[in-house]
């Protein structure tokens, strides 16, 4: 159809679609042709769709996701083994990335969690920039996971540690010093 590609099975009489949520063909349909090896080429006034039947219901490979930008205070940040370090006063992060699979990217979902924050899973859907706001000094580990149009997560994902420095005084050597001053004065 023009809104997306569907299978009938005569068993069950239920429709299985696919490409639905993409405009991969416009309204004026010109021409189909199924070749020898069941592929199937539709051609329209924007272009020709290719596809084989069999092949739309098996699962593709997991492909890898990659960072493609990390920014804090408008400036790049390179990791470093998969680890950044934020210092006092810097509390938000904005992480772009993408899976490589480039035939659909408005089908790729994403998925992140931050561990030592929020352990559960939080949908992306296709938006492929998480900004993160109000860190609080400590070490998280940010782990992202994508699924291409097949339905397919990547279990392996993207992990980037997180390190925000405290301020000074909210370090342990500063609060030592503190004590230890005010142990002196007591003393006196």
């Amino acid at each position: 159809t023009a809104s997306g590609i569907s299978r009938l099975n005569p068993k069950t009489d239920q429709f299985k679609n696919f490409f639905n949520d993409i405009e991969i063909i416009d309204n004026l349909l010109l021409s189909q042709v199924i070749t020898h090896d069941e592929s199937i080429y539709i051609g329209g006034t924007n272009g020709v769709v290719h596809f084989k039947p069999s092949d739309l219901d098996k699962p593709t490979k997991t492909l890898p996701i990659v960072f493609t930008d990390i920014r804090s205070a408008n400036k790049t940040i390179r990791p470093i083994n998969n680890k950044i370090t934020l210092p006092h006063g810097i509390r938000a992060l904005t992480i772009r990335f993408a899976i490589l699979d480039y035939n659909f990217p408005i089908r790729n979902h994403f998925r992140y969690r931050i561990v030592n924050r929020n352990e559960e899973w939080t949908d992306l859907q296709n938006n492929r920039e998480l900004n993160l706001q109000f860190l609080e000094p400590g070490n998280y580990q940010l782990q992202i996971q994508g699924k291409s149009g097949d339905g397919l997560y990547n279990e392996q994902g993207l992990r980037l540690d997180i390190v925000v420095l405290p301020s000074f005084w909210q370090t342990p050597w500063f609060k030592g010093i503190i004590v230890l001053i005010f142990g002196l004065a007591i003393t006196k």
